[in-house]
């Protein structure tokens, strides 16, 4: 639930009849103070609520109805454990501020003129929000979203088959779109470029070429690798955002709210720990955070302490030093052989050359463990003295 969105379809239109349009910022505040980010509070919000916000009470009846009604369960009972924790609107999305108070617009303005939005590109290593930021979009809409792999659509007639069964109004998520070939690619793109779908007809017993109008939605996409996608194809969509990496406080936020949806009580020395050790990666944090779950529920523990994550960390391969056990081979077979190639390390780790590339070197680069050059890849003087 957004309730600056709903604020400006219900509250503005009313303070702007009556010349105080700065009073948005007022009544959001006061509904700040109500807690009503909360779903549990805002699922049981009343007109009465609302009354110290100055608000007539119709207008209040009003904006309580639509905070209601647009309110998303916090935790879902369907979905995996990880579905469970994902923020279903912009309000319970952690970080991305700037991406979320220019979106909100967007949507405003696309709900208000009946159109669907620019569509939007993501991009970024994996486990950082692609997924959820779509899905919240999608709510924020009020649309549904249809949700496609790009791996699905290796062929041409793929996604015209996927385009003809699309509604109009929706959001079209992508996942994975570089999985998507290039023939797949410049038919996706025609349908953007041109709100057309080739289709094959058959008239008198012979297939006929011909087009139909297709259906006027929001595609937004989500890829680890932009660079795999066909330039003209990436440029058709309007609004690009890579999503950046969240800071330490913003993973500690994820990990509260996580935390409590799970339903035990941990201080933030505890939850910092399982953070230091998630590699920049909500998702990650929330798959120690599922197991800490599972610890407390299994000994009867309200709460859960430091030597409870430790144990959880050990039991995922970290050790005192703070590297996984995969991280510390890496940088041991690095460190004796000076300098490697990537294809190298792949073969004395007995890994994939990409599950090495894609898992174990971002955060041991990040953090200056590494250098990846075109020479191959070096321990420098941290990472060999830490080593």
């Amino acid at each position: 639930m957004s309730v600056r969105r709903v604020v400006e379809e219900i509250v503005r239109p009313y303070l702007a009849s009556v010349g105080n349009s700065d009073g948005v910022e007022g009544v959001l505040a006061r509904l700040a103070e109500l807690g009503v980010g909360l779903p549990a509070v805002a699922a049981s919000i009343e007109a009465e609520d609302l009354k110290d916000t100055g608000l007539p009470v119709p207008v209040c009846r009003a904006l309580a109805s639509a905070i209601r009604a647009d309110t998303v369960t916090r935790i879902s009972v369907t979905g995996d454990a990880h579905g469970r924790l994902r923020p279903a609107s912009f309000d319970q999305v952690v970080g991305h501020a700037p991406f979320k108070e220019m979106m909100t617009d967007a949507i405003l303005a696309a709900r208000m003129r009946n159109r669907p939005l620019q569509h939007v590109l993501f991009s970024g290593p994996r486990g950082l929000g692609k997924t959820t930021l779509a899905l919240a979009m999608a709510h924020e809409l009020g649309v549904d979203a249809q949700v496609l792999v790009g791996s699905q659509l290796r062929k041409p007639a793929d996604v015209v088959q996927a385009a003809v069964r699309w509604t109009s109004g929706s959001l079209v998520f992508i996942d994975e779109v570089h999985g998507m070939s290039r023939p797949a690619q410049e038919t996706l793109y025609g349908i953007m470029e041109d709100g057309r779908v080739p289709v094959v007809e058959t008239r008198r017993g012979t297939s006929v070429q011909t087009e139909v109008p297709a259906p006027k939605v929001t595609i937004v996409a989500a890829t680890t690798n932009p660079a795999k996608l066909l330039e003209p194809f990436r440029n058709r969509f309007g609004r690009p955002y890579r999503l950046p990496f969240y800071t330490e406080e913003e993973m500690l936020r994820i990990a509260r709210r996580s935390a409590s949806m799970l339903g035990f009580a941990a201080d933030d020395d505890v939850l910092r720990l399982l953070v230091a050790h998630a590699r920049d990666n909500p998702r990650s944090l929330n798959h120690l955070l599922l197991q800490l779950s599972e610890t407390a529920v299994a000994r009867g523990l309200a709460s859960v302490g430091i030597d409870e994550a430790r144990r959880t960390l050990m039991l995922n391969g970290f050790g005192e030093d703070g590297l996984h056990e995969d991280e510390r081979r890496y940088m041991i077979a690095l460190a004796g052989m000076g300098r490697a190639s990537l294809r190298t390390l792949a073969q004395a780790l007995d890994m994939e050359a990409s599950e090495v590339e894609d898992t174990i070197e971002p955060w041991l680069v990040r953090r200056g463990f590494i250098a990846r050059t075109p020479q191959g890849r070096n321990v420098i003087s941290r990472g060999s003295d830490e080593t």
